[in-house]
């Protein structure tokens, strides 16, 4: 995302970070997500943080029930996230591939 003099845009392709079946994850695979992120850029300028959101499917009920939180989605009473970087990063070209790494710890009782 940027906030330079354009309203909020997105600079980059939605990407998958994990996937998680909460009916078999334990509690040791969620205390500390490993999630390389690669991105693929859409417009040149300035990048100065990440969003990201997620899309929920309950599969084990009568009905399927699925909604996401992705910009543009309806709104729920959850929201996007997002993460700002110290230093901008610039995108040179369209279509260029970038990767972060992202280390998330979570305690769990």
């Amino acid at each position: 995302m940027t906030t330079d003099s354009h309203s909020l845009q997105c600079a980059t392709e939605p990407a998958l970070l994990t996937t998680l079946d909460m009916n078999t994850a334990t509690a040791e695979e969620l205390r500390c997500l490993n999630m390389p992120f690669k991105f693929k850029t859409t417009w040149i300028g300035e990048m100065h943080g990440i969003a990201t959101y997620f899309d929920v499917q309950f599969t084990k009920c009568f009905k399927l029930e699925q909604f996401t939180t992705a910009p543009g989605a309806a709104k729920t009473h959850w929201s996007q996230m997002l993460f700002f970087f110290d230093k901008e990063m610039r995108i040179a070209k369209v279509g260029e591939q970038s990767q972060l790494h992202s280390a998330i710890s979570y305690s769990i009782t």
